[in-house]
């Protein structure tokens, strides 16, 4: 996917959150629904819809990025699990509050409900955090293998049978080889 794709869904993802915030706001202060505009609440529910087109472009864009490393692959699949989990714990019991025609306070009790709005706040953050790393993936180029030359043995064997050659004025070719630790034919390769 192109990485410019992957930082749009970044932004999407944040922007889409942006009234549940206000809301959470306001809510937190005291004031209800009902104390909101009616074209508050529908951009707000427009909002939801886009945001659900996020997840499922999050998660595209997880499966569809190259890993490069093994790191990477890792990563991703983190990622690509823990959103698909996530979606899938808070989207079943929605389902079956509205199938039984009950409000999810109805549906789960006690610290079930507290555990599923919970899940449902680390929507954004998770779609947030997979896309950045998703982002990081694409845009993630290997450091550059340096080819370091094999040294040249017969060249550095010629080298030790010269300076041998040197200390030793007197010593035969065989001895040479022999000290070098190399062939005599290296030896006469190396002196003229």
């Amino acid at each position: 996917m192109n990485p410019k794709t992957l930082s749009r869904l970044i932004y999407l993802a944040a922007l889409t959150v942006a009234a549940q915030y206000v809301v959470q706001g306001a809510m937190a202060s005291g004031a209800t629904l009902a104390s909101f505009p009616a074209w508050f609440l529908i951009a707000d529910y427009a909002l939801w819809a886009v945001r659900a087109f996020v997840e499922a472009s999050v998660i595209v864009a997880l499966f569809q990025v190259e890993p490069k490393t093994p790191r990477h692959a890792r990563l991703l699949f983190v990622f690509e699990a823990a959103l698909i989990i996530l979606i899938t714990l808070t989207l079943g019991p929605a389902l079956y509050a509205l199938g039984r025609g009950q409000t999810m306070a109805a549906t789960l009790r006690g610290g079930w409900l507290l555990a599923w709005n919970l899940a449902l706040a680390s929507y954004t953050p998770l779609m947030m955090a997979a896309s950045g790393a998703a982002y990081r993936v694409a845009m993630y180029t290997p450091p550059l293998q340096q080819a370091i030359p094999a040294p040249d043995l017969f060249t550095n064997k010629r080298a030790r049978v010269r300076q041998l050659a040197g200390e030793h004025p007197d010593w035969s070719r065989a001895e040479l080889a022999r000290a070098a630790g190399c062939h005599i034919s290296t030896v006469g390769r190396a002196l003229p």
